[in-house]
């Protein structure tokens, strides 16, 4: 499925969400949560979820429109939702899903 991570992502409360002083994109949140580990996940890592994780980062991190699997997507998904508030996750994801149903 192709997905478009330059889209610029705003709360529920129609809010943008922003990464330091710019609005962030799908892309910037998306390889924001690649690259989230907890203390407690990153002692669990292996080198090769480390390697997914950078994989994907780097298939999406020039944002565009990018042709992702239904696993890579489920994967950005649980990342995400270890990272952000429900506000944002939920952004993101319905961004994510908006993708999916593109026909």
């Amino acid at each position: 499925m192709k997905i478009n991570f330059n889209v610029g992502v705003v709360t529920i409360r129609n809010q943008p969400v922003t990464l330091g002083d710019k609005g962030a994109t799908l892309g910037d949140l998306c390889v924001a949560a690649l690259n989230f580990l907890t203390p407690e996940m990153s002692q669990r890592m292996n080198p090769e979820d480390s390697l997914r994780r950078y994989r994907l980062a780097k298939k999406i991190e020039n944002g565009g429109e990018v042709e992702l699997t239904a696993s890579e997507v489920t994967f950005i998904q649980e990342c995400a939702g270890k990272m952000y508030l429900p506000f944002v996750y939920g952004s993101l994801v319905e961004l994510l899903e908006q993708g999916e149903a593109k026909p």
